[in-house]
């Protein structure tokens, strides 16, 4: 089966998650299936939120160009720069 990915800002609590559900029996997270109550949180998002934030850049500017690090690191910013940019669209 081929993957997918969800890009999104990073909500900083399970409320201001644009996933979650707000229904009688409480905030349901949708993809994680399950329920926040609150009391399994980790800085006010769920230990279990299944979001994870992009990985940072790497700087490879110092090394030389015909180092094979340095074609591996603008490959790893060229990825990221893929993603953002089709956020933005």
């Amino acid at each position: 089966m081929s993957k997918a990915i969800f890009v999104m800002d990073m909500p900083e609590c399970c409320g201001d998650c644009k996933l979650g559900d707000l229904d009688p029996s409480g905030l349901y997270c949708i993809p994680a299936d399950n329920y926040f109550d609150g009391n399994d949180s980790s800085e006010e998002r769920a230990a279990w939120c299944p979001l994870r934030e992009l990985p940072e850049k790497k700087n490879y500017e110092k090394l030389s160009d015909t180092n094979p690090v340095k074609s591996w690191g603008n490959g790893w910013n060229t990825c990221l720069d893929a993603i953002e940019r089709k956020r933005r669209t």
